[in-house]
C-alpha cells in the first residue's frame, strides 16, 4: 500500500477542528469534508481533483463548539456543547432544523446506515433516537446506557447493532430492531472515545483514553484483540476496507493498522498538535484528519 499527504488546509477554523467526516452527496455528485470546530462553526469543504480542499460553506448556528458530526449521503447533522442538535443542507449551507437536546450536554452523534435514524449520546447517559426521515425528526426511543456519560457511539453497517461507549470504560451494544440490551462488555479503564464496526459488522472496535484499541466479535461481544502503540488518549478510531483502520490521538499522529495482524503499518506525523478525528472516505482510498492545530490533512491510503 502507498501512504502520502495529499492535501493540506491550514487555519480551517479560528480554533480547535473536534470533529471531522466525509459526505458523498447524490444530489450533485461532488464528495464534501465536514469539520465542527471548538468555534462553534460547521464548515463544508469540496474535495477537487483528488488533491485540493476548497471551502464551501460556513454554517452558523451553534453557540459553543462543535463536539461531533455525522453524514448520510446529503443528510448532514452536528451537536454542540450548547446542547442542540442541528441538521444542516450541505449544498445551500443552511440549518434544516434544531432539536432541543436537552439539559445536559449531548457528546456524540451518528447516522444510521440506511439514514432512517439518528442517535445521540450525552453526560446523563442516555441515548436519544430521532426519526431522521420525519421533518421533525421526532423522537422514536431513549435509551439508558446506564453510565456516567454516553461519550461515543456508533451503528453497526448491517443496521442490527446501536453500540454506545461510556466515560466508566464501559460498552453497551443494544439491538437496532427492538432497542433491548443485548451485551455490557468492561472493555477499558479509561473513557471511550470512538467505537467503530467493520464493513461485515463482524467486528467492533473501541478506542480509549488508556491508550489503547480494542477488537471485539461483534455478535458475541467477544475480545479478540488489542492495537497498541499510540503514546497518548486514542480519540477517534474508523474501520477502512480489506481489515484496515484509521486511529488519531493526543500524540499528534494519525496511525493506519492492518486489524488482522493487529500492526501499524504507517504512521504520519503531520499534525502539530493533538488529532481529534480520522475518518476513511466512502470508497476507503482516502483518510481524512483534524484537531487542535486548526488544520484539516488529507491522506492517499492505497
Amino acid at each position: 500500500m502507498s501512504f502520502q499527504l495529499l492535501c493540506k488546509q491550514d487555519e480551517a477554523h479560528d480554533d480547535s477542528i473536534w470533529s471531522v467526516a466525509w459526505c458523498s452527496n447524490s444530489l450533485d455528485g461532488i464528495e464534501y469534508i465536514l469539520t465542527g470546530g471548538a468555534d462553534g462553526v460547521v464548515k463544508s469543504w469540496k474535495w477537487l481533483d483528488n488533491k485540493r480542499i476548497v471551502e464551501d460553506n460556513k454554517m452558523m448556528g451553534h453557540n459553543l463548539g462543535v463536539v461531533g458530526i455525522t453524514a448520510h449521503d446529503n443528510k448532514v447533522a452536528s451537536v454542540g456543547l450548547d446542547c442542540t442538535i442541528r441538521l444542516w443542507n450541505v449544498q445551500e449551507g443552511t440549518e434544516i432544523k434544531c432539536i432541543d437536546g436537552g439539559p445536559a450536554d449531548a457528546w456524540s452523534i451518528a447516522f444510521s446506515p440506511d439514514g432512517n435514524k439518528l442517535a445521540t449520546g450525552a453526560n446523563e447517559g442516555k441515548v436519544r433516537i430521532f426519526d431522521a426521515r420525519d421533518p421533525e425528526c421526532s423522537e422514536l426511543e431513549v435509551l439508558n446506557a446506564q453510565g456516567k456519560f454516553a461519550l461515543s457511539l456508533s451503528f453497526s453497517s448491517d443496521n442490527e447493532l446501536l453500540a454506545v461507549g461510556g466515560m466508566d470504560g464501559h460498552i453497551k451494544i443494544f439491538s437496532n430492531q427492538n432497542y433491548q440490551l443485548l451485551h455490557t462488555i468492561e472493555g477499558h479503564a479509561m473513557p471511550i472515545r470512538s467505537i467503530t464496526f467493520s464493513p461485515d459488522s463482524q467486528f467492533m472496535m473501541s478506542a480509549s483514553d488508556d491508550g489503547h484499541i480494542k477488537v471485539y466479535d461483534a455478535k458475541h461481544a467477544n475480545l479478540v484483540g488489542t492495537l497498541s502503540g499510540h503514546s497518548g488518549w486514542v480519540l477517534s478510531v474508523c474501520f477502512g476496507p480489506d481489515n484496515h483502520a484509521v486511529s488519531c490521538s493526543s500524540d499528534k499522529t494519525v496511525k493506519i493498522w492492518n486489524v488482522g495482524t493487529r500492526q501499524c503499518i504507517n504512521t504520519f506525523t503531520q499534525h502539530t498538535d493533538q488529532v481529534w478525528g480520522a475518518k476513511y472516505s466512502k470508497d476507503g482510498t482516502k483518510v481524512v484528519s483534524a484537531g487542535d492545530d486548526c488544520s484539516i490533512h488529507v491522506y492517499d491510503c492505497v
